[in-house]
């Protein structure tokens, strides 16, 4: 789960276009991933990794202290997952956390926080795989303060997202 969370609120992705995800199209080198989007002509696309998002990369890429010679992580980011076993497991989330969080609503998180970040409509847009800027800018520029974004941007996939998850 800490995969579905990662890449949706530092992401930007569909909770279906997370399932569709794989290691392989992480590019630290490059600072982006790959999304294989089917939902419309702007969904397939390369994202820039955030600083929370490539921060919770590089933990996963790095090989642990007891990896074979030739260890590489592979395969779907969230391998063995179908959509009712993410369902089931976010759900479980919720009522340990005690909330309730509508789907995509992370990705709606990261519109509203990335458009006051970086300022630029069409640069979220592109991230976020929408087709018009116009869209972006109207649905996402008054939900976030600058305060806001800056505590968000903030987050690392640390000790205590792990605990909490």
């Amino acid at each position: 789960m800490r995969a579905w969370i990662m890449f949706g609120a530092f992401g930007g992705c569909r909770s279906s276009e997370i399932r569709l995800l794989r290691w392989e199209d992480v590019r630290l080198e490059d600072n982006q991933f790959y999304i294989p989007g089917k939902k419309n002509v702007c969904a397939e696309r390369w994202v820039t990794l955030t600083p929370p998002l490539r921060d919770y990369c590089e933990q996963m890429l790095t090989p642990p202290a007891n990896a074979e010679e030739n260890w590489k992580r592979e395969g779907l980011i969230m391998r063995g997952m179908y959509m009712s076993s993410i369902i089931r497991r976010r759900e479980k989330l919720f009522k340990k956390a005690g909330i309730s969080i509508p789907r995509n609503a992370l990705r709606h998180s990261f519109g509203s926080h990335h458009l006051v970040e970086y300022g630029n409509p069409m640069v979220t847009a592109a991230e976020m795989g929408h087709y018009s800027p116009q869209t972006t800018f109207a649905y996402y520029r008054k939900a976030v303060r600058a305060s806001q974004a800056e505590k968000f941007w903030a987050v690392r996939a640390g000790a205590e997202l792990e605990e909490a998850l």
